[in-house]
Parts: C-alpha cells; sequence; structure tokens
C-alpha cells in the first residue's frame, strides 16, 4: 500500500469530510494526487513541512484530492480549503489523545497557518496550476485521437 491509501485511511477512520470520488478512486490515481504537504515549488520545505506536520497529514491528503480535482471556480478552490481547515480541526479533536494536551496549542496554530497559506495568491495560484494539470490530464485528447 502506498502513503496515499494509509493517509485515505486514516480519513476513513477518523470521520473526515471526503469527497464521494475520492472514495471511488484507484490506488494510483489517489497516489497521483498525493504530493505531501506545503507548496509544490519548494520541495525543501514540502518535505519538512510533511514530516512536522505528520499528525495531519489525512487533511492534506483530502486538501491534495480536491485540488487534484480541481473544478477551477473561486468557490471550488474556497470550499476545497475551508474543507482542510475542518478536517485539521477533526483530526485534532479525534485523534489526539487526552495525554497530548500539551500538542493542541501548536496543532491549532498550524491549521490556522496552513488555512492563511492556502488561501493567499500563492495558494491561488497552486490551484490554477492544479487545474490547469487537471484539464491537460483529463480533457485533452491522446494522440490516438489527434491521427
Amino acid at each position: 500500500m502506498s502513503e496515499a491509501d494509509d493517509l485515505y485511511f486514516e480519513a476513513v477512520r477518523y470521520g473526515l469530510e471526503i469527497p464521494e470520488d475520492l472514495h471511488r478512486a484507484s490506488p494510483a490515481e489517489r497516489a497521483a494526487a498525493w504530493n505531501g504537504v506545503g507548496p509544490e515549488r519548494m520541495p525543501l520545505v514540502r518535505d519538512m513541512l510533511s514530516h512536522l506536520l505528520g499528525f495531519l497529514k489525512a487533511a492534506a491528503f483530502v486538501h491534495d484530492w480536491r485540488y487534484y480535482k480541481a473544478l477551477g471556480t473561486h468557490a471550488d478552490w474556497r470550499a476545497a480549503n475551508a474543507q482542510m481547515e475542518r478536517n485539521c480541526y477533526a483530526l485534532i479533536r479525534r485523534k489526539l489523545r487526552w495525554w497530548q494536551f500539551w500538542r493542541r496549542p501548536g496543532l491549532t496554530a498550524s491549521t490556522e497557518g496552513a488555512r492563511l497559506a492556502v488561501d493567499s495568491a500563492a495558494g491561488r495560484s497552486a490551484y490554477e496550476d492544479a487545474y490547469k494539470a487537471r484539464v491537460k490530464r483529463e480533457f485533452t485528447p491522446g494522440p490516438e485521437v489527434m491521427g
């Protein structure tokens, strides 16, 4: 099983909001959608955030799926970001054990920071890039149609 499959099953286990098409996705498609926590254009930052925010990775995976299947609208972008925030808080509430109370402020701050990042101009640009990649991947005719 891939890391994306593990994160999908974790999202299901903790009752996160999951788009219906993610439930029907193949393991290969889930793996293609997952690219880690943080900005794609900054691999070192992404690796660091994926390690530091491992607790919230299932929420980030669902968010990556939403971007992978982007509709290209402002409303879809805002909805994906709001869903990520709700999923992060759901993980904090459902996954954090009582003896880990000292982690709650840091995870809450991380959730707020993530929401600010995805709602920024750079976040919008990442969403638009994901939408363009989806159009190219799903709606551009292949060579067999062109020839």
